[in-house]
């Protein structure tokens, strides 16, 4: 059985606001957000994707190739283009926004699943 969205939400919303940090590695250039950090933090997406599903492979792939919808798949998440829609949005508050914007931004996302 697939995950629907509406607990796609509250499995990243509650991951995200506890972790209170992006999952990412910094390299000479800038820092780069990542599905499974080497300190144990994942992103938005990376927190539905399960150990035994993660390869170190997918780190730096956008959420609709390939390699990284086989994991998504192999966690129990759906990867239609309704879904992986979705799952981009909420990878967008992690990658894009302040730590502090988070709450804000969730809860928006959470208002519109409800209309």
């Amino acid at each position: 059985m697939n995950t629907h969205h509406h607990e796609i939400f509250d499995i990243v919303k509650t991951h995200l606001l506890k972790q209170g940090q992006r999952a990412t590695v910094k390299d000479e250039e800038d820092n780069h957000c990542l599905y499974h950090s080497p300190s144990g933090l994942k992103c938005a997406v990376g927190c539905l994707i399960t150990d035994e599903a993660y390869d170190s492979d997918i780190e730096g792939i956008d959420i609709g190739e390939d390699t990284v919808k086989r994991a998504l798949r192999m966690s129990q998440i759906d990867t239609s283009a309704k879904t992986v829609l979705f799952l981009t949005r909420l990878q967008r508050v992690h990658d894009n926004l302040n730590v502090d914007e988070w709450p804000e931004a969730l809860d928006k996302i959470e208002e519109e699943l409800l209309l």
